[in-house]
């Protein structure tokens, strides 16, 4: 919807208009229809606008007392308006931040325990002398902060901190040895010293100069065991196309269509909604059905009734643009899909201001291989024969995956939580150099997945779910909101609404994968709105065929990048590693899942030199 920006000054001071501006400046992508900035005394606010329905003028103001700036939408906006003017107050317009306002004036703080939304937000109180930060339940909605000595600052982006005087992209080693170890940073810390981020479901309250961190909202995982898969499919048919109509927009809107089942639910339902035919947009690799999703989707447009658009993605492509998918992105993040969905994204940007995507399905509803082994193993501790069932249950092209997270765990702990370990310990030694690795745990220990979970008594399937909603699902909902808010377009997720999250806690796994079948009771819900062909093709989460590129037409440009040593610094980097590691790649000419994830490795390790290139050139 929007970017947001602020600072408080601890000193008293009064925020200069000028450095807010310079932050809004570097967020500007994400709204192209306006500015508004708000000051007051030793605060201020700012606001690029991205008009997607009740934005309205931003930063609101309430009496003079309360202000407000939000970058998201609230989807329950209607029960919660109701309920303001029953106390018989009175709206100016039909804002969220106006509604917002209003809900903090009535509840403080608690008012983010009745938001139904997405949403990264910021509450002036003049009164009490505070600042709230909030960011939604899922991270949908970024939000990034800075706190130094005279000053706390924060933005939708980590490019409107770096706006600072003061604040340089200098690297945080902790941070590094976490992306390079789970292919993610899962927690709060960035790879920009001292710039952190706002958790997702987490709040902060900063008031003279401290910090309070707080959480609003826990996944409860307490099961409800109806008694029949019926009942738990009724349920979704019930609630899951109230989610989707819920995040239509009131602008133009469109949906990406995939050949999956998440997607293709979310446009399926969305058509029905749609005045006019719905835009749907499908990023496909040409270089065979393997890496080409596009005729089932294409399939899948043509049943609801969509205008189609596919979109080629080439190496050509990849070399155009990754320096800006890098840039937006800001640190190097999980998967290897980014580049995909900006090129698709800009697509989608010369018709519509929103897009529904599918993401959650798979996290809420039972669709990793984690879940199904960690299902297998709670069937074996009561029924040891039961081994002989579940064999027949594991598909051929899944065989990999489930002993990856069956077996790997006994040597790889952190495996056992649903998290790929890209460089374990051992590999590490050889990748940085020693002083490196040392200077980090210096500074912070490495992170272990299990200290993530706040309940390690949880069953295990439970403990990958919270995982999974806590560090890896908000990783790649923040990757789709800053693909797409660079082309000054919003994604929305329906499946991540707040009654399907909360509905999707309850259901035991023995009703999400069945006989071997993931998202059972989403697949099964979803029947009579989709292709038949759908449920009859393997599992393939839109694969990338960096393989075969990384040993044909982009081979010069990886000796490029990651051997020349202009972006990868040799003080933190083994180059003798480096060149190995990429000699051994090279040999190989196949294109299964141990090239595949050699490939991801360098995918990751480019990111990481481009990030050196883009953001820390000034400083080398």
């Amino acid at each position: 919807m929007s970017g947001i920006a602020g600072i408080i000054n601890f000193n008293k001071k009064p925020v200069e208009k000028s450095t807010l501006n310079n932050m809004l400046t570097a967020i500007a992508h994400r709204g192209p229809d306006g500015r508004e900035v708000w000051l007051k005394n030793n605060a201020g606010l700012g606001f690029v606008k991205l008009e997607t329905g009740n934005v309205g003028p931003q930063p609101f103001v309430l009496d003079d007392k309360i202000a407000v700036v939000l970058d998201g939408a609230i989807y329950n906006r209607d029960e919660l308006r109701d309920q303001i003017k029953k106390q018989g107050l009175q709206f100016r317009g039909e804002s969220d931040a106006e509604l917002l306002a209003h809900l903090y004036n009535l509840s403080g703080e608690r008012c983010l325990e009745q938001i139904n939304g997405m949403f990264s937000l910021a509450i002036r109180d003049e009164v009490k002398n505070i600042l709230l930060l909030a960011r939604d339940r899922i991270g949908m909605k970024s939000c990034y902060y800075y706190s130094g000595p005279d000053y706390f600052a924060f933005g939708s982006e980590v490019k409107a901190l770096l706006a600072l005087p003061g604040v340089n992209a200098e690297l945080y080693p902790p941070a590094l040895i976490e992306y390079c170890t789970y292919q993610n940073i899962l927690t709060e810390k960035t790879l920009f010293k001292g710039i952190k981020k706002v958790q997702p479901a987490c709040y902060l309250i900063i008031t003279e100069g401290k910090i309070e961190k707080k959480r609003y909202w826990q996944p409860h995982l307490a099961k409800t065991d109806l008694g029949a898969e019926e009942k738990y499919i009724a349920e979704f048919q019930k609630l899951f196309p109230k989610a989707v109509k819920r995040t239509i927009p009131g602008v133009s809107f469109g949906s990406f269509l995939s050949g999956g089942f998440d997607s293709t639910s979310v446009a399926a339902i969305a058509r029905k909604y749609s005045e006019t035919p719905l835009d749907t947009f499908c990023g496909y690799y040409p270089e065979g059905e393997a890496f080409d999703e596009s005729a089932i989707a294409e399939e899948v447009s043509e049943r609801i009734g969509s205008a189609f658009h596919k979109v080629p993605i080439t190496p050509k492509d990849y070399l155009n643009v990754i320096d800006k998918v890098i840039y937006h992105l800001e640190e190097p993040t999980t998967g290897s899909a980014a580049f995909a969905y900006y090129l698709v994204s800009g697509k989608a940007a010369e018709k519509v201001k929103v897009m529904l995507t599918g993401h959650g399905g798979d996290e809420l509803f039972g669709g990793y291989p984690a879940y199904k082994v960690a299902w297998f193993k709670e069937r074996l501790k009561s029924n040891p024969l039961e081994i002989f069932r579940i064999f027949r249950e594991i598909k051929g092209w899944e065989w990999a995956k489930i002993l990856y997270f069956w077996i790997y765990p006994l040597f790889q702990p952190n495996v056992r939580y649903g998290l790929y370990t890209m460089f374990p310990d051992k590999a590490q030694k050889e990748l940085f150099q020693p002083e490196f690795i040392q200077a980090a745990a210096d500074l912070e220990s490495p992170t272990i997945s299990s200290e993530l979970i706040e309940d390690n008594n949880l069953p295990l399937d439970d403990q990958i779910f919270y995982l999974y909603l806590s560090g890896y699902l908000p990783t790649l909902v923040s990757i789709e909101d800053k693909m797409e808010m660079a082309h000054g377009i919003e994604p929305r997720m329906p499946i991540c609404d707040l009654d399907m999250l909360e509905f999707a806690t309850t259901i035991p796994m023995r009703y999400k994968v069945v006989k071997g079948e993931y998202k059972y009771i989403e697949k099964t819900a979803m029947k009579p709105d989709l292709p038949e062909i759908l449920y009859h093709q393997p599992k393939k989460g839109f694969p990338t065929p960096f393989a075969r590129w990384y040993r044909g037409e982009l081979k010069e440009y990886v000796r490029d990048v990651l051997l020349d040593k202009r972006y990868l610094p040799p003080e933190i980097f083994n180059y003798a590693y480096l060149e190995k590691f990429l000699n051994s790649f090279w040999s190989g000419k196949g294109e299964g899942l141990r090239d595949y994830e050699k490939a991801t490795k360098i995918y990751s390790l480019i990111t990481i030199a481009l990030w050196f290139k883009i953001f820390q050139s000034k400083n080398r």
